[in-house]
């Protein structure tokens, strides 16, 4: 029986939990990395990336329902000229939902820290499928950190929702969360199974996903294709009546996505999964190990030196949009009062001083 056909036996996903185990060292260098990591991003790209319109639509991250999405490269050569080759994620599939302006996109490169992280997850999914999967090929060499930031914006923080919430006990109020959907693209209809060519991620490539701060859900979903559209023809849908399967994510909690739960099986039908907090006034952030295949040619800020054209429609919203933005005033207040609260919630943490004495004393 094939990786594959295996998959049509199953009743809950692939995906699992890693745990350290015996490993106690690396568990504790962990523990020290993860919240470092974090507070390096918040402090240092989070205010960029939040000022930043999306490739979508003419909205900056501030006001868009998606959780904010950043990604840290890793740099495979220096060029002749000064620029360098390195990973990225969502430029090429994926890049109208996910994606940054071509042209205002900065893709930085992992600091220290993030490629001692990224080596320590390496090492666990590959004892993971080594161990539980021997002689199942998965590719666990990750050079590439994506990172997701959720969290209540001001505007469904104030008091009018909550007077909303005691009237209504159903009313939510919007929150960044991550919608259903696949790490990698397919032709569903394609018979070969094939992922798509424009993938960023490398075939059979494994996710691992490292949370910090607030819980949050992880839920797969089962979808199928089939004669779902309209008037009978081939589209997906959520499997009928298949409740979805659920993780809840602790703070420093590890999860492997396995690359086969997002393969179609005998009977047409897949995993996606989705995201959101736990608590309607969480805050988490997520970090994903990935294996890129994609990579461009970057300077020294992580522009990308010759980005691809959005199309005269777009590149009129991205001119309207960053006019926009310049002549509101309130913007930038907005944006900072959403990084205090981000920041406050999930704790300062010591100051970055602090890590670089120990470095230098280690």
């Amino acid at each position: 029986m094939s990786d594959l056909e295996l998959l049509s036996n199953l009743q809950e996903p692939l995906s699992t939990v890693l745990v350290f185990g015996e490993w106690r060292s690396m568990r504790r260098s962990f523990k020290t990395l993860v919240p470092r990591v974090v507070h390096y991003v918040l402090e240092y790209h989070f205010y960029s990336v939040l000022k930043s319109p999306l490739n979508n639509k003419p909205k900056s991250n501030i006001v868009f329902p998606s959780a904010v999405d950043l990604h840290f490269g890793m740099n495979i050569h220096k060029c002749k000229d000064g620029t360098v080759q390195r990973t990225v994620y969502g430029i090429h599939s994926g890049s109208s939902t996910i994606g940054m302006e071509p042209c205002a996109v900065r893709i930085p490169v992992m600091n220290p820290d993030m490629v001692k992280l990224t080596h320590l997850m390496k090492l666990l999914a590959q004892r993971h499928f080594r161990d539980v999967f021997p002689g199942v090929k998965v590719d666990c060499d990750f050079n590439l950190i994506s990172m997701k930031i959720y969290w209540t914006t001001l505007q469904n923080r104030t008091k009018v929702v909550e007077e909303r919430m005691k009237k209504n006990k159903s009313f939510r109020p919007k929150r960044k969360k991550c919608g259903s959907h696949c790490d990698t693209e397919f032709d569903r209809s394609n018979r070969n199974n094939k992922p798509k060519p424009s993938n960023s991620q490398r075939e059979m490539s494994a996710v691992v996903i490292v949370v910090h701060g607030d819980a949050k859900w992880l839920d797969f979903e089962l979808w199928e294709f089939g004669p779902h559209g309209d008037g009978g023809k081939p589209g997906k849908r959520k499997v009928p009546g298949a409740l979805p399967y659920r993780f809840k994510q602790d703070c420093f909690t590890i999860i492997v996505l396995d690359p086969r739960d997002e393969y179609m099986d005998g009977y047409k039908r897949w995993w996606q999964h989705k995201s959101e907090c736990y608590h309607s006034d969480g805050v988490s952030i997520s970090m994903m190990f990935r294996c890129c295949k994609s990579t461009l040619r970057v300077k020294d800020d992580g522009a990308i030196v010759d980005p691809s054209s959005p199309g005269p429609t777009k590149e009129k919203w991205f001119a309207e949009e960053h006019r926009r933005i310049a002549q509101d005033k309130s913007h930038d207040s907005i944006i900072d009062n959403e990084i205090s609260y981000v920041i406050g919630q999930l704790g300062s943490g010591p100051p970055f001083a602090v890590f670089a004495a120990e470095e230098e004393d280690e």
